[in-house]
């Protein structure tokens, strides 16, 4: 069974090497059902997606405001 994780596991992309790690530390791979496993990721890619969606609109709001007070220097200026 160790073997089979080891095919799965060994293959995924790197952005999910902090939790694949996590899962050999904390959970017994001879007892984890690959649905499990699956679940783990899942719910890791959905919250790693949901961050980066913030960190984009964040990153957007940043850039208005900036552009913002750049449009107000700029008609004091005038």
């Amino acid at each position: 069974m160790l073997e089979l994780w080891r095919k799965i596991l060994r293959p995924l992309d790197p952005k999910f090497e902090h939790i694949i790690v996590t899962i050999k530390e904390t959970i017994d791979l001879k007892t984890m059902m690959i649905e499990q496993l699956q679940g783990s990721l899942q719910a890791y890619e959905e919250k790693h997606k949901k961050k980066q969606q913030i960190t984009k609109q964040l990153f957007k709001m940043q850039l208005m405001e900036k552009e913002e007070s750049q449009g107000n220097e700029r008609s004091q200026r005038d």
